[in-house]
């Protein structure tokens, strides 16, 4: 029994010597994964980056990674001023508010996020007011024919409830039925100007003789006078040089009405009065007129866009230049 005792121990140590390694050698060595560098992020305007630390994994040897720099702060461009107003024409007035500038760029870029850059353009400055005022020889305020702008013969029905009858007639006052305004040609006494009418309205026909038919319109009648007395005549007269014309010429008359829109030119001298007539010239005051029955508009003249209950013409003065 105790030699067997000394096999087991041999054996036991035997095997102790070919399985060991040398006591206290080192142990296996992981070097540690290094830290990621830090992504750059690009901000409008400036650019930051930034990166967390490396962390070590494993053993000793492994290296830390530097963190990523902060980015520089974004710069914003001021906003550009606007633009002025456009001058009006010759005589006209100016007037347009300039653009204010913009706020300057906000400048970002902490904790290493991208910088982000606000610049906000200044408005452009609002377009100048629109001109006031024609040129030389222009109408409005600048014209010679400025008195005559925008003349208006007005002969509204009347508005009770009995005044518009039957046969698409309305009743109008005494006022309204013979009426005589005067006005005075501006500009130099020794210059004869041709001026230039818009003449635009609604009205009932009347027929005329004796004079010449404005061809294009078909509507203006230089001279001669009225030949049928029961309808309503729109007449101007021209002191110098002597001349008179009518605005609502028709081959028939009836109980009709039309639109009147055209140009027309006439001379007119510097200082002469002028006179607008309502039933002159052998047309005869009756105290009723055609009524506007199915309510024509006359596009761009008031009340526009409503109707007008009754008849007018509108003078616009285009032009007022020298004759030759």
């Amino acid at each position: 029994m105790r030699h067997v005792r000394h096999l087991v121990v041999a054996f036991a140590a035997s095997l102790v010597a070919s399985m060991g390694c040398s006591s206290g050698s080192s142990g296996i060595n992981d070097t540690g994964r290094g830290g990621t560098a830090g992504a750059t992020a690009t901000g409008r305007g400036g650019s930051s980056t930034s990166g967390g630390a490396g962390t070590t994994v494993g053993g000793t040897g492994g290296s830390t990674a530097s963190g990523g720099t902060t980015g520089s702060a974004g710069t914003g461009l001021a906003g550009t001023g606007g633009t002025a107003g456009s001058a009006a024409g010759t005589g006209g007035a100016t007037s347009g508010t300039a653009g204010s500038s913009g706020g300057a760029g906000a400048a970002a870029g902490a904790g290493g996020n991208a910088g982000a850059s606000a610049g906000h353009a200044g408005g452009a400055g609002a377009a100048g007011g629109a001109a006031a005022g024609a040129g030389a020889g222009g109408s409005g305020a600048e014209s010679p024919a400025a008195a005559l702008d925008m003349f208006r013969f007005e002969c509204p029905c009347k508005t009770g409830v009995g005044d518009h009858t039957s046969n698409d007639n309305c009743n109008v006052t005494p006022q309204t039925d013979r009426q005589t305004i005067t006005k005075k040609m501006g500009g130099d006494p020794g210059t004869a100007y041709n001026v230039t009418f818009r003449v635009r309205g609604l009205t009932e026909p009347n027929t005329y003789t004796g004079g010449t038919l404005h061809d294009p319109d078909k509507r203006f009648y230089t001279g001669g006078t009225t030949s049928t007395s029961g309808y309503t005549s729109y007449m101007m007269t021209v002191g110098d040089p002597a001349a008179h014309y009518f605005f609502n010429y028709n081959a028939t008359t009836s109980h009709m009405h039309f639109l009147l829109d055209y140009m027309v030119t006439v001379k007119i001298r510097g200082g002469t009065t002028v006179t607008f007539d309502v039933d002159g010239d052998g047309s005869v005051p009756d105290g009723h007129q055609v009524a506007n029955f199915d309510m024509l508009v006359v596009p761009g003249v008031p009340p526009a866009p409503n109707w007008y209950d009754g008849q007018f013409v509108q003078l616009d003065v285009v032009s007022a230049v020298p004759a030759p």
